[in-house]
């Protein structure tokens, strides 16, 4: 057997057993799918415009340095920790203020939405990686307001940030094929 035909097999199979039971797909949202793009947009614009205006490493010895940081995510019997971009914390001027409080609460419309209709788990793996980028942000916002980052800090942060926010689209593109498919 062939492997698109497996795959077809085990896509019946899987959704046979979700209508039989009375599970549902998850719902598809069109303007999660839109918020998320603005969401990553809008970040890796101002991550880019710092990096733009960070020196160089030879250009300035007092750089800080760049720690390693630990992102620990939560275990399945933990609860996810919440994130604000705009309580607590330091800042570095109102420009900033003004992009961390659009981007939190960009990305509490964007989790509710892409939830809505989400199975448990699927839920969880939503608000998980949304909690990664919002956590990188908060390292940023705490590391700019206490030393000044080079320009390899903002790109390796754009790199991470970048990967997360691929899993979201992913999920988000899957949900929508799979309700397209349904139909």
């Amino acid at each position: 057997m062939n492997a698109p035909a497996f795959f077809l097999i085990k896509f019946s199979i899987l959704f046979f057993v979700l209508s039989a039971t009375g599970c549902s797909t998850p719902k598809y949202s069109a303007e999660a799918e839109k918020q998320l793009y603005a969401l990553h947009g809008d970040i890796d614009k101002k991550l880019t415009e710092w990096q733009g205006e960070a020196p160089k490493k030879s250009d300035n010895p007092n750089l800080c340095e760049n720690g390693n940081y630990n992102l620990i995510v939560p275990s399945n019997s933990m609860p996810i920790p919440q994130v604000s971009l705009v309580s607590g914390g330091e800042q570095k001027g109102d420009k900033d203020k003004s992009f961390y409080e659009n981007i939190d609460s960009g990305f509490q419309v964007t989790e509710t939405l892409m939830q809505a209709g989400a199975p448990q788990y699927d839920s969880r793996q939503i608000s998980l990686k949304i909690y990664g980028v919002k956590t990188l942000l908060d390292r940023v916002k705490i590391t700019r307001a206490r030393c000044t980052p080079e320009a390899e800090y903002y790109q390796a942060q754009r790199d991470l940030i970048s990967t997360l926010m691929a899993n979201l689209y992913m999920y988000s593109d899957t949900i929508k094929n799979i309700n397209s498919d349904s139909k």
